[in-house]
């Protein structure tokens, strides 16, 4: 059993490279989700709300995850006071599905190293993109404007560290194929037989 990290920031196509692991057996989870799951436990919600000062579930019982991400985003002490009740139930979380994972996993996380989620995985991946492509993705796909990825950005850390500190760097550029750069990944790592 193979346990992957694919990092890289917003816009740099994390979701289309893990796609291509998937293709390759690997069962894929987005870190976002997982972490948008553990607002339902009763005592996190209670704690965000806190935090937040509103409630987080709409009439219907979802999750407001609009009115969340509206004050999460806008307010660095806000961010960093939410992370501090998420970060530890996500990085708990993903370690036990690591644990009794009988099959190859990867885990799509932004912020693999600010949560410090590196060190679960026997691979860390650094998904990279130019900064003009990123923001034309995220535009095109997103509708975001260059101040809310800018934001964004800045929640994230720098792209060279992240590189430095991963095992491979996939990328995706619109010149390179990442198919063919995941095959590499996966012969070295004794995935595939490099035949």
């Amino acid at each position: 059993m193979i346990s992957i990290g694919l990092s890289g920031n917003i816009g740099s196509g994390k979701s289309s490279v893990a796609k291509v692991f998937a293709s390759f057996g690997f069962v894929v989870y987005d870190a976002d989700l997982l972490a948008k799951r553990l607002y339902k436990f009763e005592n996190i919600e209670a704690e965000i709300e806190k935090i937040l000062e509103i409630t987080i579930r709409k009439k219907d019982g979802n999750i407001d995850y609009k009115s969340i991400a509206k004050k999460y985003f806008n307010d660095e002490s806000i961010y960093h006071r939410v992370n501090s009740i998420l970060y530890p139930a996500l990085k708990e979380l993903i370690r036990m599905m690591i644990s009794e994972s009988n099959q190859d996993i990867l885990v799509e996380a932004a912020m693999l190293y600010e949560i410090g989620l590196q060190d679960l995985f026997d691979y860390r991946i650094n998904v990279s993109a130019p900064a003009e492509i990123r923001h034309r993705r995220l535009n095109e796909s997103r509708n975001m404007s260059r101040e809310q990825i800018e934001e964004r950005e800045k929640m994230q850390g720098s792209e060279r560290i992240k590189e430095k500190r991963s095992d491979f760097i996939i990328h995706n550029n619109e010149e390179q194929f990442v198919i063919v750069q995941v095959e590499e990944i996966l012969k070295k790592i004794g995935h595939l037989s490099s035949k």
